[in-house]
């Protein structure tokens, strides 16, 4: 994956919803080319979905 642009970062700070409620978590947000379209799921990832640069564009990247 080639990293093109930074889309945002957003610190979250502890809470009831994290496992270690004392971590303070600092998400860094980029938009990206892939190099492949094989997507290679691992234990982090939930769901995905490719989107089109419009359509990410108008993403909400961090939930507040």
């Amino acid at each position: 994956m080639k990293i093109k642009k930074c889309a945002g970062e957003k610190i979250k700070d502890p809470g009831k919803d994290f496992i270690d409620q004392e971590v303070t978590f600092h998400f860094i947000e980029y938009f990206a080319r892939a190099l492949e379209t094989k997507i290679h799921l691992n234990e982090e990832i939930a769901k995905w979905r490719w989107f089109s640069v419009e359509e990410a564009l108008q993403l909400s990247l961090a939930n507040t």
